[in-house]
């Protein structure tokens, strides 16, 4: 697939599959009742009818609301009213965010251990531009897991499939590790390597495998690694993007302190 431009990544992001919703769903809310009909698709003014820009709110192919906990679709019914909300203008950024925060905090709030999320990004190979899907995204605790879908609320390369990428994120303070997560969000299964970077400057492998692709829903990478000899500062992550076809996303990286509970 040809390198996208940056410029203008909501026409340029991969059509996704029709949005499948069962009756049990319509029935969790008028909220996400309004949701669902109430994405409009533009049309041409000129007679020539242009190309069909993807929805970025929504919901992943297959999801079925029906089958959720009822957590769960809360959290995936308001993150895409904020969405809608974020594409309309009606909010920024930053709002956007805060919006589909705290509903996915809720959602893996009862999956322990706690983490120590990424702070800062001190490399990225690539990111899809400055704003949505930049490396940035990463930041802080997941805001899309446990939804699946191209969210652009998670890093993704600047290309598809066309080179191995990698994301080097810094913790707030160093500490040892005990464990690294990292969530895929969309076309998971494209990390092949997970490296910790001590204080002292070293690298300490935590994982490293073949990529392959893991089907089409959110996956949380968790990797054991005892407990780590030095202080850890940043986590590194490979993503292998040509062996797992489309843009793979990432919604957050952490790490488990040995002291955890």
């Amino acid at each position: 697939m040809a390198e996208r431009s940056p410029a203008a990544p909501a026409v340029l992001r991969p059509v996704r599959s029709p949005l499948r919703v069962t009756a049990p769903a319509l029935a969790v809310s008028a909220a996400a009742l309004c949701f669902v009909t109430g994405v409009a698709v533009t049309t041409s003014m000129t007679g020539a009818a242009p190309p069909r820009r993807p929805d970025p709110c929504a919901l992943p192919a297959g999801m079925d609301l029906g089958q959720l906990a009822e957590r769960d679709r809360a959290a995936v019914v308001r993150a895409a009213m904020a969405c809608v909300d974020y594409e309309h203008g009606r909010i920024g950024a930053e709002d956007y965010r805060a919006a589909r925060l705290r509903p996915a905090a809720m959602a893996i709030a009862a999956a322990p251990p706690p983490v120590m999320w990424a702070a800062t990004v001190r490399e990225a190979s690539s990111e899809y531009s400055d704003g949505s899907w930049s490396a940035a995204q990463v930041l802080g605790p997941p805001d899309v897991y446990p939804v699946a879908g191209d969210q652009v609320s998670a890093w993704a390369s600047r290309g598809a499939d066309d080179r191995v990428e990698t994301l080097e994120v810094g913790l707030a303070a160093p500490h040892r590790l005990s464990a690294v997560e990292v969530y895929e969000t969309f076309n998971a299964g494209a990390v092949s390597r997970i490296e910790l970077i001590g204080v002292d400057g070293s690298h300490q492998v935590a994982y490293d495998g073949a990529a392959a692709a893991l089907g089409s829903a959110a996956f949380r990478r968790h990797v054991e690694v005892g407990c780590t000899d030095v202080a850890i500062t940043a986590i590194r992550v490979t993503i292998d993007s040509p062996a797992v076809p489309g843009w793979n996303e990432i919604d957050a990286i952490g790490g488990v302190p040995c002291d955890a509970p």
